[in-house]
């Protein structure tokens, strides 16, 4: 939520004080070049080795995600040099929803097929990364969520198909916070383990394997908070911001 809250921060200030799109996409792309130069400078993408861990260590220590008071070493996968370029897959974003709000498809299709272009050269050199939130993982990503985008306005918009997301959309804040804060309680009482295991585990492990039975259980999770946003939405309840 705090890196949320960062990245839209900078982002307003910079969308209002560069007005140029021209402007915008060159300083993206010095962020991302400095970012990379950082990196490699770093002299090491691996975890706890490479220069983002090592800030995070420095800097957050104990406050960290991940913290190991074996070693002091620290990890945080939204970490504090990282946030930089999670303002860039925000930037990227308000790029694909001006160009929506101006009904410039094809400028987003075209756009979208750039950054997919753009991420497979970059990965030859950078791999996709999340953890470092490496410049190509955010062209990928935002490539594809850019196309996404693009296909539920041309079903939902223009052909009419039921807006099925929309309540999750409403209510994303209360869903997004409810979910960080049940996932903390059932991890802090122990029944995140006892009912993936006895549930999901024991039940379609063996059938279907381990992934399948990880993934059922992070969808089973996801469709509980819809479940509560639709009733929410129902009953016109809104928690903003």
């Amino acid at each position: 939520m705090q890196r949320i809250g960062i990245c839209y921060a900078v982002v307003v200030c910079l969308i209002t004080y560069v007005r140029q799109l021209s402007s915008q996409v060159l300083l993206c792309l010095v962020a991302m070049l400095a970012y990379w130069a950082l990196l490699s400078w770093g002299g090491s993408y691996e975890q706890h080795l490479n220069l983002l861990d090592k800030i995070d260590t420095a800097v957050l220590g104990k406050l960290a995600y991940s913290f190991d008071a074996k070693t002091g070493l620290a990890q945080d996968p939204e970490g504090l040099l990282s946030t930089a370029m999670a303002m860039m897959t925000v930037l990227t974003g308000v790029w694909a929803g001006r160009a929506m709000r101006d009904a410039q498809l094809l400028q987003m299709l075209a756009g979208a097929a750039g950054l997919i272009l753009l991420a497979l050269i970059w990965s030859a050199y950078l791999p996709f990364n999340k953890q470092l939130w490496t410049p190509a993982f955010v062209c990928w990503t935002s490539a594809w969520a850019i196309l996404l985008l693009l296909t539920l306005h041309l079903l939902i918009i223009k052909r009419g198909w039921p807006a099925i997301g929309n309540s999750l959309g409403v209510n994303a804040i209360a869903v997004y916070a409810g979910a960080w804060l049940v996932t903390c309680l059932l991890a802090w009482t122990g029944w995140e383990n006892a009912i993936y295991q006895h549930v999901f585990v024991a039940v379609l492990q063996k059938q279907t394997g381990e992934e399948f039975s990880s993934f059922a259980y992070a969808a089973c999770f996801t469709l509980v908070f819809a479940a509560m946003a639709f009733v929410m939405d129902k009953k016109g309840w809104r928690i903003v911001i």
